[in-house]
This record gives C-alpha cells, structure tokens and sequence, in this order.
C-alpha cells in the first residue's frame, strides 16, 4: 500500500509544473541545473500622452499675451538599464537607470481676421515641446496564478536636464493664403527656446501589466502596458500635467 502512495505522489508531481519563475528551460535532459533568480538587460518603452495644461503664450515683440494653451499630446520615449531580482517564484524586485524624452505639441486658434478680398484669414499657435530628464525607477512585480503574466506597480524619478520649445504659427485658412517675407509659406517659425521652469524632480506612479516569454536558456523577453501619471505639474510656474498610456519592452539576461 505503501508503494501504491509513493507512486501515485510520484506521478502528480510530475505532471505539475514546477519551474522556477514560471520559465520551462531545460539546459540538460539529465543533469540539475538552477534557474537564475538575477537578471539584468535593457528596456524600452513608447507611450501616448495626453497634457491638460493651462498657460500663455506672450509675443515678445509686442509683449502681448497671444492665445492659452491648453489640451496638448505626444510621444514620451525612454531607454534604461534594467536589472531584475525574483525574491520567490511569484515575486520581483526590479530597478532601472536610462533616458526620458516627453515629446509634445499644443494648437491655439487665434482671432480670425478679414482680408482686403473679403475673406477671412483664421491662423493657429502650435508649441512643440521637448522635455528630457535622467530617469531611475524602482517596482514589485506578482506573477498572476500560474501564468506567465506579470502584475507591476512602481515609480519613476524624472530629474529635469533640459527642455526646448518651437512656437510656430500656420495658416488654417483660405486655401492658398501665404505668409510673406523671405521664406513665404503657410507656417512660419516665430521663436525657438529653451524652457528654463521644468520642475527639477517629477515622480511619476505606474502600474503596468506584462508577460514573460522565455526565449533560450537563460533570456527573457517581456512586453507590457502600463499606465503613469506623473505628481504635480511638469513646469514651476504653469499647469503642464501629464497621463500616458504605453508599450514597454524589456530583454533581459540571467547572471
């Protein structure tokens, strides 16, 4: 009878997956091997962002303020160092150290004005807005059930390095209307700066949702979306905020 338990434990144990981290490599049919618990490689990552912001734009020529910016959108981007240590074999810890570059662009309608011919010339402010920060972060990771699916919560540090806007102003319409001057055209390019008020330091919460694929011995890819919404305004002395919705992907190396 004895035997008959032995048995029958042997059996379910050998049906139920067992792997480390949930990764099924096999280095030797035979030999014991032990899965990595530390990783490091590289991430990348490409969000939408969506900036409800509120602040002027003065000319300066004039010193008249022109239009409000409000609702803006871009493309944040990033690259960083990651390294990866599974406390367990449903549980990560995982910090990083890269770039962040928070691209954006704002339109304001301006007043329409009437044309000698009677039509009506109506124009537009566009902002286009590079922010660019040295980005470390830090989160925990749970794997959900016996799946490869990753549960991800965290935080970045964005520490402010620079900051540059191009304001432009473009024809809307009529059709076939002009700026003149040495370039004519439909746009023309009215000032280029940097931004001198970023805030120094924005802490940005994430959650993300990812899921672990095996690729050799030792190597694994990770594809996620995750969700962040920085604290506080990206500018000291306007409303700039910031919700981004994006795809990360992290390769990474067993040590």
């Amino acid at each position: 009878m004895k035997h008959c338990v032995f048995i029958v434990v042997a059996l379910l144990a050998i049906v139920c997956d067992a792997a480390a981290q949930g990764y099924t490599w096999e280095a030797s049919p035979r030999a014991p091997h032990e899965i990595p618990r530390t990783y490091l490689g590289l991430e990348a990552g490409l969000s939408y962002a969506v900036y409800p912001a509120s602040f002027d734009y003065i000319e300066e020529s004039i010193g008249i303020t022109c239009c409000t910016f409000d609702n803006g959108s871009g493309l944040p981007m990033s690259l960083s160092l990651v390294g990866t240590q599974w406390l367990s074999s449903r549980i990560n810890l995982s910090a990083g150290l890269g770039v962040s570059v928070f691209h954006a662009s704002f339109v304001a309608p301006t007043q329409p004005v009437p044309l000698s011919n009677g039509q009506i010339l109506q124009t537009e402010y566009v902002l286009d807005g590079s922010l660019t920060y040295a980005t470390g972060f830090g989160s925990v990771s749970m794997r959900l059930g016996p799946t490869n699916l990753l549960a991800t919560i965290g935080a970045r540090v964005h520490a402010s390095i620079g900051g540059a806007l191009t304001q432009r102003e473009r024809i809307v319409e009529p059709t076939g209307a002009e700026f003149s001057g040495q370039n004519p055209g439909r746009e023309v390019v009215i000032a280029q700066t940097f931004l001198d008020h970023t805030t120094p330091i924005v802490v940005e919460p994430f959650v993300q949702i990812g899921y672990d694929i095996a690729l050799a011995y030792g190597m694994v890819i990770q594809p996620s979306i995750g969700f962040g919404m920085p604290l506080g305004s990206l500018l000291t002395n306007d409303d700039w905020f910031m919700r981004a919705i994006g795809l990360r992907m992290r390769l990474l190396k067993g040590l």
